[in-house]
């Protein structure tokens, strides 16, 4: 599936409430407080092109946590890439997942979150077509209107060209 700084390849897929979901492979306790953030971004959203939120695990022994996640079948928009030869899309199929990306970042940016690393491997795609932005773990949540972020994160390979320069 996909990997990341949290590793969220499918550990198990089980049916919940008649959906499948997505169970990750777990997170050591030492990122607790980074796991906090993100599950507190992602109980805040519910969006056709934003993974959903079904709950969170953790082992007996405290060591690991488990983000149960909504399974997305067809992986991330950076193995559907990589799994086409030639790795081309179409300009429909371009437009039709841009619409989508958009449509996820308007609602996000309407609860005042910012992704921060947008990126093929945090857009999970269906079997369907449906893009589904994922991995909240550098996003943030804007409380003032007027607050400004001064920190750069996010992937190297992603970040904006003019960002570098700061």
């Amino acid at each position: 599936m996909l990997s990341n700084r949290f590793d969220y390849r499918y550990r198990a897929i089980v049916i919940f409430d008649n959906n499948i979901i997505n169970i990750n492979k777990g997170t050591p306790v030492e990122y607790a407080r980074a796991v906090q953030l993100e599950v507190s971004i992602l109980k805040l959203l519910c969006h056709p092109n934003v993974v959903r939120y079904y709950g969170l695990h953790q082992t007996r022994d405290k060591l690991t946590a488990h983000i149960i996640l909504e399974f997305v079948d067809a992986g991330s928009l950076g193995h559907v890439i990589q799994q086409r030869t030639p790795a081309t899309f179409s300009e429909p199929e371009v437009a039709n997942i841009l619409v989508q990306v958009l449509r996820g970042l308007e609602y996000l940016h309407s609860k005042k979150i910012i992704h921060r690393d947008l990126k093929p491997l945090n857009l999970l795609v269906t079997s369907k077509g449906v893009v589904k932005i994922t991995d909240f773990g550098l996003s943030t949540q804007v409380l003032q209107t007027c607050s400004l972020r001064r920190t750069i994160v996010g992937t190297p390979w992603y970040v904006a060209p003019g960002m570098c320069l700061h």
